[in-house]
């Protein structure tokens, strides 16, 4: 989650609250003039609205809609206040007020998914020309389910109102005081809009992303295609089912065969390229491919060529210079790691142990650390799969819940860590991550915030484009990275 995008959802959880407390003080209300004992007999909310109320629920619709005119459809029929009795007079007032949220949501959302569009765009040297032709257009478009954004918040805050309104009568019914029904309200009004707001947020992001990624290929005639490709080994069996498949990309739809699949879904893709041979080391070099774990593939005429992971490079030389790890130099990189002597020495030596056993391979080996003691609860140094670490189910079952772990895992071709390492970082909850690379860097690297891995592929498609290495383009983008997500990394000399 970005930053603008936590401190957006900082803004409206502060807002929900205030929402909260006023459909409290309105219950309260309710309790003041019907209750007795501090219990409404349901009964008495089946009388119709006193003149006085009627008006003060005609004074709120009215607001609404002057103040909202675009959403005055929304509204039920202002005749039909004449009708209510109280209990329907209160469920009308929820409404009004979900409404009311509804609009400020809207408000917010869409200067936000404007700004993200911006940013978007402007991370691809491709996309730039096509900055507000494009990437504007792509916000509030209807792509989930055929439906917009906006659609989206009313329809939540719809669902949200009728559910208040139950809880409300319910409790009523049930002969609940008045501190039990507005702590049960509050709770759901809070929590709920709370949920949809990050999942609607986080889903739009990581479809406009997708958008503006794919700008940079679609009308580009060496590519016709591109692969869906998960975030990892956590996704669910849609995204998985479509992992490694291809698409032509003028018939890419979100939700069916692009990403994002569904709310909450992390999926990127991978462009297929189909140029020359000559061309096909420099472009897809420039393309800025870097997941620490992810593949794609090229297909050239009658070949299938396995891409390695772009952010290495193809060939490279992974032997380790045993030499210089085993010098004293090295070693005293680790009394930086922290303050845990204990932990220091431990990780050194397994860092020792890992690069010595992969040297020459393009395998990794990873330990799990205790962070108080610094001894070892878990290791892998059987990986089979190339650059990466699958995650078990008993790697699973032991860092669950544990929030007190270090690791340490090797870079076969020392590189800094990956958008896939700090987002492992960030899900697991650990505290820090280690890279020992077999060059001899050193590398730590935080994460409390998980990271949009489409912008990065951007950043670092721009940096190559403007002639860094591989390697500096990937520190150049998560140093910009770092400006906008709470993440950090540093190597350790």
């Amino acid at each position: 989650m970005q930053k603008s995008e936590e401190e957006l959802n900082e803004s409206l959880k502060k807002y929900y609250a205030t929402e909260s407390e006023k459909l409290s003080q309105e219950i309260a209300s309710y309790y003041g003039k019907y209750g007795v004992d501090n219990v409404i007999e349901y009964r008495k909310l089946l009388e119709n609205l006193s003149d006085s109320e009627r008006q003060l629920l005609f004074e709120d619709y009215d607001a609404f809609a002057d103040k909202y005119p675009e959403y005055a459809d929304l509204l039920p029929v202002r005749e039909s206040i004449y009708k209510l009795n109280r209990a329907e007079g209160l469920k009308t007032s929820i409404l009004l007020q979900q409404l009311e949220i509804g609009a400020i949501e809207n408000s917010e959302l869409q200067e936000h998914f404007e700004k993200m569009a911006s940013l978007f765009a402007e991370s691809s040297a491709n996309f730039l020309v096509i900055d507000k032709n494009i990437a504007r257009l792509a916000v509030g478009q209807a792509w989930f389910e055929e439906t917009d954004f906006s659609s989206r918040i009313w329809s939540n805050r719809q669902a949200l109102a009728k559910t208040l309104q139950s809880d409300f009568l319910n409790g009523i019914i049930r002969g609940d005081d008045y501190k039990t029904i507005t702590r049960n309200v509050q709770d759901r009004l809070e929590r709920v809009s709370k949920r949809d707001i990050e999942r609607l947020i986080f889903t739009e992001d990581t479809y406009l992303a997708n958008e503006a990624a794919m700008q940079t290929y679609v009308n580009d005639s060496d590519f016709q295609e591109y692969e869906y490709m998960i975030a990892d080994g956590r996704a669910c069996d849609i995204c998985a089912s479509l992992d490694g498949q291809k698409f032509k990309i003028d018939e890419r739809s979100p939700g069916v065969n692009f990403p994002p699949m569904h709310p909450w879904c992390r999926c990127t893709f991978v462009p297929v390229y189909s140029g020359s041979s000559s061309e096909k080391a420099k472009y897809f070099l420039k393309s800025g491919l870097t997941s620490e774990s992810e593949g794609g593939i090229i297909e050239l005429g009658s070949d299938t060529v396995a891409r390695e992971d772009q952010r290495y490079g193809r060939n490279k030389d992974t032997l380790v210079n045993k030499i210089y790890i085993e010098s004293g130099e090295y070693r005293r990189k680790f009394d930086k790691i922290s303050e845990n002597e204990v932990l220091n020495r431990n990780v050194y030596q397994k860092a020792k142990e890992a690069l010595q056993h992969r040297s020459g391979t393009e395998y990794e080996d990873m330990f799990w650390f205790d962070v108080t003691s610094g001894n070892v609860i878990l290791e892998v140094t059987d990986s089979s799969v190339k650059r990466a670490i699958v995650y078990t189910n008993r790697i699973n079952n032991v860092i669950k819940d544990n929030n007190e772990i270090v690791t340490l895992h090797t870079h076969p071709s020392s590189m800094p860590p990956s958008v896939s390492d700090f987002n492992s970082c960030y899900r697991n909850h650990y505290k820090k991550g280690i890279i020992a690379c077999h060059d001899g860097k050193i590398f730590v690297y935080t994460a409390k915030q998980e990271v949009n891995e489409t912008l990065y592929d951007m950043y670092i498609r721009s940096f190559i484009d403007d002639g860094y290495s591989v390697f500096d383009s990937q520190v150049k983008a998560l140093d910009k990275l770092k400006q906008n997500y709470d993440i950090e990394f540093w190597e350790v000399k």
